[in-house]
């Protein structure tokens, strides 16, 4: 008990002298694993895995069991990376809010592209969709994604809908017509391939309802139409996130198979690190103000970066993904921090965003594993 005592007075009176010490008693083994584990995001932004959907290239099962909650939070690399990106998040928060608030000449130009993307947004997505479907259609056996296969009993139906939804879309007055035939193949496939699987991508339902709504409202409701579809952009992004730390044996054959893409890292280490980027870049597209736009930029390059590696199906099954992306690095984020909280201090909103991502990284986790048991049991 005096020991403990002792050691609480110590701190109390000299705490900048506890720190140091405690700083410069780290064994350098340690530190060293910490500057190696630090280096590592700066690896994944040169490395194009880090977004491709296991799905899509190796074998899975969703009916095996995730890794437990336990073992995914107790791992070290997941710890560290927790810790690493407090203060990351922090800073982030406070430059992204000065910066919007106090560079006249950085407003203006974020004004002068969002006036610039807004006339073009509809008509970006019409060609986005007309080019997605017509692709899939012409590839065939793909419902939506490379991984969902059309069943043979209905695959006339459902390339005839396919066709339909890219005729349609090139009006804008038919054009609702289209967002109803891609939510009528979202649900087919959660119908065949069960809901939770298809939490993967509710991206697919964002652009549904942003043509939808543009479609039969018009520009009026634009702003909530861009809202919706950035907001389910965004889910989709962190579930993967997620999903990369709860089933990272899916992408081990990937990066065996591609070795260059790891540059000989550890592969838990790379998977850690890789679902760490892509949930921080989508967080930050919901909820940043400059941030977002960059965010956007980021995980647009780890798309585009993917394809000379992974080919034509990587192309076709993230087409709409890299459409959304380039529309958003242009447009305004409403669902900002900066825009919901314009009077909160820079500080504040430091504080506020770090203690948002750690919320958004449990929720999203227990919404995994949550949906995971209610769906498939234990």
């Amino acid at each position: 008990m005096d020991g403990y005592v002792g050691r609480a007075r110590r701190f109390r009176t000299s705490p900048n002298k506890q720190f140091a010490k405690f700083i410069f008693s780290v064994k350098p083994v340690s530190l060293k694993s910490v500057l190696s584990v630090a280096s590592v995001f700066l690896l994944i932004f040169l490395s194009s895995d880090a977004l491709a959907h296991a799905k899509w290239f190796s074998a899975y099962d969703l009916t095996i069991p995730p890794r437990s909650v336990y073992f995914v939070f107790t791992n070290f690399y997941v710890v560290l990376f927790c810790a690493m990106l407090l203060p990351v998040i922090g800073f982030a928060g406070y430059a992204d809010n000065y910066l919007v608030s106090n560079n006249i000449q950085l407003k203006t130009l974020l004004i002068r592209s969002n006036a610039w993307i807004e006339p073009q947004f509809f008509r970006v997505m019409q060609v986005s969709i007309f080019a997605f479907f017509i692709s899939i259609f012409w590839y065939g056996d793909i419902l939506l994604t490379p991984e969902l296969n059309i069943v043979a009993s209905d695959r006339k139906w459902v390339e005839v809908l396919q066709i339909a939804i890219a005729v349609a879309v090139v009006s804008r007055h038919t054009a609702f017509l289209s967002g109803i035939g891609i939510a009528v193949l979202y649900a087919i496939a959660a119908h065949r391939y069960g809901m939770f699987h298809l939490l993967d991508y509710p991206i697919f339902l964002g652009v549904a309802a942003y043509i939808f709504i543009i479609s039969l409202f018009g520009t009026s409701y634009a702003a909530l139409a861009r809202n919706i579809l950035r907001i389910f952009t965004g889910i989709t992004l962190m579930w993967a996130g997620i999903e990369k730390l709860a089933y990272p044996e899916w992408s081990f054959p990937i990066l065996q198979s591609h070795p260059g893409i790891s540059f000989g890292l550890d592969s838990e280490l790379y998977m850690a690190a890789a679902g760490f980027i892509e949930f921080a870049a989508a967080f930050f597209l919901l909820t940043g103000a400059l941030a977002s736009r960059m965010a956007a930029a980021v995980l647009l390059i780890f798309l585009v970066s993917a394809v000379p590696i992974f080919g034509l199906i990587d192309a076709i099954g993230h087409a709409l993904f890299i459409a959304v992306l380039i529309l958003l690095i242009f447009s305004h984020n409403q669902t900002s921090i900066p825009a919901l909280l314009p009077h909160k201090t820079h500080a504040q909103h430091a504080v506020l965003n770090a203690i948002l991502f750690y919320v958004a990284l449990l929720l999203m986790t227990a919404f995994f594993y949550g949906g995971h048991r209610l769906y498939y049991g234990k």
